[in-house]
């Protein structure tokens, strides 16, 4: 009988725990989902560039907005390094920028400027899932 439980509770973490980790991995972030949205509506270069330069305007917007909320709940020494790692990230922004924009006036061709556009989204996307990351702990206290 005791066998039979065991075996019944192994094949069941067996079939449920991929599962559950496979969940996860369809959830999109919205404003991802409105650039792909975006660009279904109009796959032109010019298009694509248009969303791209949409998202990373939302991107920023979302990071102004996790950057605020996560100063509101640091206190003294955190919100000194946050600020600080913050200047630090802006000035590697705008380097990244500008080697971004540097590489790709290196290549002919239209499709280039979406490409460009989606990288500079990229870099803003990833320090706000940072941050995001960070508040998301905090709050979890």
């Amino acid at each position: 009988m005791k066998v039979n439980i065991i075996i019944s509770l192994l094949i069941t973490l067996i079939i449920v725990i991929p599962l559950v980790s496979w969940a996860g991995k369809d959830v999109v972030d919205p404003i991802d989902k409105t650039f792909k949205e975006c660009i279904d509506k109009d796959a032109t270069t010019a298009g694509m560039a248009n969303c791209a330069i949409q998202s990373m305007e939302a991107w920023d917007k979302e990071l102004n907005l996790v950057y605020a909320k996560l100063m509101k709940r640091l206190d003294g020494k955190g919100k000194a390094a946050l600020k600080k790692s913050q200047i630090q990230w802006l000035k590697y922004r705008d380097d990244e920028f500008e080697f971004i924009a540097a590489y790709y006036d290196g290549f002919e061709g239209t499709m280039y400027v979406p490409m460009r556009a989606e990288d500079e989204a990229d870099l803003i996307k990833q320090r706000t899932i940072k941050l995001r990351s960070y508040l998301e702990l905090l709050n979890m206290k």
